[in-house]
């Protein structure tokens, strides 16, 4: 059996298989990410986070919970309004 030479043609079918393979690794990366879960749904799935920043506003309490430090900073942060998911910064 002969290697699989890439050319122009073939390319471009490779570019669209890794992107969607890309997108579906993205989606289970974020997988019980969502807007409006609680503290203690967070810890649950991911555990205890490395750090904690917190923040009393006027009207409101704001929470980021830190995960995976990597080098100065971390790479997955939650952020709380209230007790409930309202976002998050993801760059595992």
């Amino acid at each position: 059996m002969a290697p699989i030479v890439p050319t122009e043609a073939n390319m471009t079918d490779i570019n669209k298989e890794r992107g969607f393979l890309k997108g579906l690794a993205q989606q289970s990366m974020n997988k019980g990410l969502q807007v409006g879960l609680r503290t203690y749904e967070i810890t649950a799935q991911f555990g205890q986070p490395a750090a904690t920043e917190t923040k009393q506003l006027k009207t409101k309490k704001v929470e980021i919970f830190k995960y995976m430090r990597s080098g100065r900073s971390f790479a997955l942060k939650v952020t709380f309004e209230n007790g409930k998911v309202v976002g998050w910064d993801d760059r595992r």
